[in-house]
């Protein structure tokens, strides 16, 4: 074919991988560089293809297909999990040395494909003591949306006693909400490990807003990991179980507190919700260059934004005056519905709703101060009833609640 290609021996990092950086790690892995439209770019055949073992370590393509991210990929995207042995074949200018590149979140190719962003990322955040929690930012498209989960592993005890690994793992979940911040959508997650565990995988998903429908099951891939090591006091710990909420899809909600699972009975707690418009006009991270071989990937007809996007389109290719004035009036409604402020509520577990209220402006915000975007709604109640407490919001298109979390009061 008369391209210039060559073959790449250096370290292919592991999901969640704790890599020692006093010494060199032994090259495990080969693949491909090519040069196409005069740009460098890398191949990896062995790990997108379904027979390798390790690619379900990456990707959550199905078994008859290849994964096309580690075709013509940047060598800016690859150096996240591939580390050359050469600097020269690292093809990026200037050269990163090999102890940045080791030190790198695992990032998968749906990190890049979902225009992903780290903020402030730093590998001591992964390094916790005592009651410390994890605490990673990263800033995403507004049609996109996260889930967080943590991997330890799993011992049993044979018959004389003894503690052992079985080969398992156990998975816990994480806190994963969306805010907004200047005008970009932002991500917060937060992560722990099991009272017992010492070391675990902190697993980041990313896909299209509005594919998730339930908590239990997860239709995003894997965008990238991080492990987790504590040291000292770790009690039991819970957050809220966030719900998704593809009925109500106008708002982005962060939950401000409270944020553990447990609420202790005949005690006052403060609900507050920081909420802010999921539009599609915010600010967000500007589009990646067209690569040489794109790979498309289709709306989801149930991505409230897709439609409303193609609903727009269809109405403004009218060529009449009647109906460009009539599109216009219905964008403004749009944009009207848009902005309006969701309606919050937390429902008792006697089944009794209570109304959240908008926090005002000049009083004393009961959150953490970090410039978040949007307003923040809040109420005050003496839990004195056990049982499950829901966080409730209005559904986009009909009169009826949606949960959006849950806290346990025992």
């Amino acid at each position: 074919m008369g391209l210039h290609a060559e073959v790449v021996r250096g370290y292919l990092k592991a999901p969640g991988e704790v890599i020692d950086l006093d010494c060199v790690p032994r090259p495990n892995h080969w693949w491909n560089a090519v040069i196409v439209d005069n740009g460098w770019r890398i191949m990896d055949c062995s790990l997108a293809s379904p027979t390798n073992p390790k690619r379900a370590q990456y990707s959550s393509a199905g078994p008859q297909v290849a994964e096309n991210g580690w075709f013509l990929a940047r060598p800016m995207e690859v150096c996240y999990t591939h580390v050359p042995q050469f600097l020269e074949q690292q093809h990026i200018s200037p050269p990163v040395a090999p102890d940045i590149l080791l030190a790198l979140p695992c990032a998968c190719p749906p990190f890049f494909k979902n225009d992903l962003h780290m903020i402030d990322y730093d590998t001591s955040l992964y390094r916790i003591d005592n009651l410390e929690l994890v605490q990673i930012r990263f800033t995403v498209p507004h049609d996109i949306e996260c889930y967080a989960e943590v991997d330890t592993r799993s011992y049993v005890r044979d018959s004389d006693g003894d503690w052992f690994e079985s080969g398992d793992t156990i998975t816990t979940r994480a806190l994963a909400q969306a805010e907004w911040v200047a005008g970009e959508k932002q991500y917060s997650v937060k992560a722990h490990l099991p009272s017992d565990e010492g070391q675990g995988v902190l697993k980041v998903y990313a896909g299209k807003r509005g594919l998730m429908h339930s908590i239990k099951d997860n239709p995003h891939p894997l965008a990238f990991a991080l492990p987790i090591m504590h040291t000292g006091n770790n009690p039991p710990y819970e957050f809220l179980l966030r719900h998704p909420t593809p009925h109500a899809q106008r708002h982005d909600l962060y939950v401000a507190q409270p944020q553990c699972k447990r609420l202790a009975v005949n005690n006052t707690f403060v609900f507050a919700v920081r909420q802010h418009p999921s539009s599609t006009a915010c600010t967000t991270p500007p589009p990646r260059a067209a690569s040489p071989l794109p790979f498309t990937r289709p709306s989801s007809a149930m991505s409230m934004v897709s439609t409303s996007a193609s609903g727009s389109d269809y109405f403004s290719s009218q060529p009449s005056g009647s109906s460009n004035t009539s599109s216009s009036q219905q964008q403004q409604s749009q944009q009207q519905q848009q902005y309006k402020p969701a309606k919050l509520a937390i429902q008792a577990p006697s089944g009794k709703i209570l109304r959240l209220s908008r926090k005002s402006e000049n009083a004393v915000s009961t959150s953490s101060g970090d410039g978040s975007d949007g307003g923040v709604w809040e109420t005050i109640i003496k839990i004195g009833e056990r049982g499950t407490w829901r966080g409730l919001v209005l559904a986009d298109r009909s009169a009826r609640w949606c949960v959006f979390g849950e806290w346990e009061c025992v």
